[in-house]
Parts: structure tokens; sequence; C-alpha cells
């Protein structure tokens, strides 16, 4: 009897721990600080990434949560130029860019592609994913234009 106790707590211990970690997982894809904070949390059910220099493709399932992608280096004497392409299936999902002062902006949200030229700061950018029980695929391709 001690033991059948003892096992339906543990079981209903680590399930409030899962479903409260999920949780505040989900509360990460409107929330602005936690998008620009320099600690990610997110889970997949499934992911397929393919990384090269200046381009990254992630297939995913079941995304939850937000992941940083790419640090940037900011210099003022370029403009970065991003190239994003998403097919979402379900879910929410977006992409965002955090300056360097932790400001964030919104690039593409549950939409196919956007093209966003940015104006660089001296500092550090992040290209930041966040979502909601998201599964599809995204293509981000970074470029640089000196400025002229």
């Amino acid at each position: 009897m001690r033991k059948k106790f003892f096992m339906t707590s543990l079981i209903l211990i680590i399930a409030s721990a899962c479903s409260s970690n999920f949780s505040e997982k989900i509360d990460i894809y409107d929330d602005m600080k936690r998008i620009a904070a320099e600690a990610d949390s997110y889970s997949y059910r499934d992911k397929a990434e393919i990384r090269e220099a200046g381009y990254v493709s992630v297939s995913f399932s079941d995304f939850c949560g937000k992941e940083t992608l790419f640090h940037i280096r900011g210099d003022e004497s370029y403009f970065l130029q991003l190239t994003m392409e998403s097919s979402i299936n379900r879910g929410n999902f977006k992409i965002c860019l955090v300056d360097p002062e932790g400001n964030v902006e919104t690039l593409l949200e549950n939409k196919k592609s956007n093209i966003a030229d940015i104006r660089m700061k001296k500092g550090e950018y992040k290209i930041v994913i966040a979502g909601i029980n998201s599964s599809g695929y995204v293509k981000i391709i970074e470029r640089f234009i000196d400025v002229q």
C-alpha cells in the first residue's frame, strides 16, 4: 500500500512539473523581455536543422518556447538583410530581432515570407524564433550590405 502511494505521488509530482514547464514555454511567446533574455527555453518533438555560414533551415514539429538561431555583431558600416521564408502547418510562430539594447522587433509572424533591411548599430544582435505548439519549417538567410 505504501509503495503504491509513493509511486502515485511521484507520478503526480513529475506530471505537474512537466505541465508547469510546458506552460512556462507557452508564456514566452508574448513576453518580449523573455524573448530578449540571454537564456533559451524550448522543446521540440522533432527537429532537423541545416546550418551554413549566413544560412539556417529548420524543420520542426511541436516547437514551444524560444530559441536563438544567430548572434550577430553589429557595426554602423553596414545593413543586415534577412530573407525569411516559412511554412507553418499549425500553432503560432514568429521570428524576432533583438537589438543591443534588448528591444525586440517581430520580423515575421505566421506568414510565408519577408525581407527585412536593418540598419545596424554597434553591439550584439540576436535572431530568435518563438512558437506555441508550432510545426513547419523556416529558412533564414543573412546578408550584409555596405553603407554607401
